[in-house]
């Protein structure tokens, strides 16, 4: 039971609290266009159905919005009494904190690669608004609090600072960007002076200033700001030369010149943060060193798929490979075991480009395989499934479809795939298939490696996200199979020279069983893996068995041989052998003399003899 029963019950507690509420429409966040400001109270706030908003800026009022369940859930682990303290309301996708802070935000501040703001007043010093209890998001769920009740805003003298101090407190590395003062930008004055400002430079910043980029004009945009910045410009200077400069997308976009001064000075606070040092060329140049401190390669799915991998799923048509995929997505959007097996290392939304199935079909193998991994069931588009929702209901699973439209023919495409990125910040990004994203089909392999391998690593480097391509398998790799996915796709070689990594799925016959076989070019070949599909929409069954692997003795040998020195446990993980079998194994090859047993410490770890044997085996 809330503590206050209607939304005019709601409506004059905020009044009381000193607050500013507003009439919202039912299910909506987006005011009505005009006359809502003369209405009274008791007009809007009597409808049962009507949702609140409550203005933000005035009199210190502000509020923190985490945008990401994760971090919500380690900000309240790591501040315990923080919803005694105020009201805390839980979000469809986090929280909303309210503060009333004696320096209220200036704009709305964003901390860096965080899905966290600051909600105060506007940069021309207008108030903004955030959804209030007891309204109802329009994609379903409650605005709330865990008891009901509607607390005082926490009183705080910075409100920047004690955000700050909530991120650090749960394990964050991040800052407050600075953002746009409240007015309007610096003066941009004349090109003439601004070509003056530009004179002492480098070359490659003259160029950047005089030509206009091809189609990445953000990126253009960002070098030139930060080139100024590395040059020892004032951020005001820096904001006329950018103004004039050709790569100038918003004067291009017709937006306003506050919105490149926002970009100016977050450009200059994050000095040193940003994911490449640019050289005078462009280039990302770093001293070898550097390189041997970057983070080693993990894994995104234990065993068969690495984190930030830009690579190829290939199979040939009625494969599963699309069935593969969306379990893919399904396991990294929820963190359930892709394929009921595999761990998944890194949780987070998955976007589907997927031009060649219908969304509503897409739509409903997504449920039907989230079915099976929850146990549970789920309702889509008014069509009854089964009974119960599930815990997580669906509509909270961050999968994103785009049905149609992409092609990297079209000029922008990469910008408009990148503010995609930088809004949603995926994990891992799904391109089925790879046919229609408009590359030359007589030229697959070049053209893809320059078109679309390269700009997506691209993206990878700058927002931490993987891509996998599925596409279809040369003829040779059909018919004799192969343990080398990457350079078994279909057109030049080049295919598999640009990938990081690549799965074949091989499925003969009717047989409803595949071999998934994978590659990474960091850890190299893995070993095979076998599953029996079982898949009767009409009766929503989703059923995925994997078979013990195809693991041999030569296997075993050769695993030691590669690590140099290891342990049973560790060729239990990587051979998913049971432990008994890769025990035998251990013990057998010992016994040829082909093993020795060796003492570190106080391990024992297991070392090869000898060099690999000359009999195959399917590493």
């Amino acid at each position: 039971m809330r503590e206050h029963e209607t939304t005019l019950d709601y409506a004059r507690r905020y009044r009381e609290l000193g607050l500013w509420p507003i009439p919202l429409p039912p299910h909506g966040k987006q005011p009505p266009p005009t006359g809502w400001q003369h209405l009274r109270l008791q007009e809007w706030a009597a409808s049962a159905d009507a949702n609140i908003g409550l203005l933000t800026g005035i009199d210190g009022f502000c509020v923190i919005d985490i945008d990401d369940a994760d971090l919500a859930r380690r900000v309240l682990a790591a501040n315990p009494e923080l919803e005694k303290q105020t009201t805390v309301v839980h979000t469809r996708k986090g929280l909303h904190i309210w503060l009333r802070s004696q320096r209220p935000p200036l704009s709305r501040s964003r901390i860096s690669k965080l899905k966290v703001d600051l909600q105060g007043l506007t940069d021309e010093g207008k108030p903004r608004y955030v959804v209030a209890p007891p309204s109802e998001h329009p994609g379903g769920g409650t605005y709330g609090t865990i008891d009901g009740s509607i607390r005082a805003p926490l009183q705080v003298g910075d409100a920047e600072a004690f955000l700050l101090g909530l991120l650090v407190a749960a394990g964050c590395e991040a800052k407050l960007l600075p953002t746009a003062p409240i007015g309007t930008a610096p003066e941009h004055g004349s090109r003439r002076e601004a070509r003056t400002l530009v004179e002492s430079l480098p070359p490659s910043l003259i160029r950047l200033f005089e030509e206009e980029p091809g189609e990445d004009w953000s990126a253009a945009l960002w070098r030139l700001e930060r080139g100024l910045c590395e040059h020892g410009a004032s951020e005001e200077d820096a904001f006329r030369i950018c103004f004039w400069a050709a790569c100038n997308k918003y004067r291009r976009d017709g937006r306003r010149a506050k919105e490149l001064w926002q970009e100016v000075t977050r450009a200059f606070a994050q000095e040193g943060d940003h994911p490449h040092k640019e050289a005078q060329g462009g280039l990302d140049i770093r001293q070898i060193s550097e390189w041997m401190q970057e983070e080693e390669v993990e894994w995104l799915v234990e065993g068969l798929w690495c984190d930030r991998a830009v690579g190829l799923c290939l199979g040939a048509q009625g494969s599963y490979k699309t069935w593969i995929s969306l379990d893919l997505a399904v396991s990294v959007a929820s963190g359930l075991p892709f394929l009921d097996r595999f761990r998944v290392h890194r949780q987070g939304p998955v976007v589907l480009i997927q031009q060649e199935d219908r969304p509503g079909e897409i739509a409903n193998r997504i449920a039907l395989i989230y079915q099976a991994k929850t146990g549970s069931y789920v309702h889509l588009n008014g069509r009854r499934l089964s009974g119960r929702l599930p815990s997580p209901p669906l509509r909270e699973l961050p999968v994103y479809l785009i049905p149609w439209g992409f092609s990297v023919a079209q000029k922008g495409w990469e910008q408009r795939l990148e503010d995609i990125l930088r809004e949603l910040r995926p994990v891992l990004v799904i391109i089925d298939p790879l046919y229609a994203v408009g590359l030359d089909v007589k030229d697959w392999g070049a053209s893809m490696s320059t078109e679309l391998m390269q700009p997506l690593k691209r993206l990878r480097e700058l927002y931490g996200t993987g891509f996998q391509t599925l596409h279809h398998q040369s003829r040779e790799a059909l018919k004799t199979g192969t343990d080398r996915p990457r350079m078994g796709g279909l057109g030049s070689v080049l295919i598999g020279a640009s990938s990081d990594a690549a799965w074949a799925v091989d499925r003969r016959g009717s047989e409803e069983e595949v071999k998934l076989t994978a590659e990474d070019k960091t850890k190299g070949p893995m070993p095979p893996q076998r599953a029996a599909f079982t898949i009767d929409r009409k009766k929503g069954v989703y059923r995925v068995e994997v078979k013990a692997a195809e693991w041999t003795l030569d296997d075993s040998l050769a695993f030691y041989q590669e690590a140099g020195q290891a342990t049973t446990a560790e060729l239990v993980e990587v051979s998913h052998l049971p432990e008994r079998t890769a025990r035998y194994h251990t013990e057998k090859l010992i016994d040829m003399g082909k093993l020795t047993r060796k003492k570190t410490g106080k391990r024992i770890v297991i070392v090869a003899q000898g060099r690999l044997p000359e009999t195959g085996h399917e590493m």
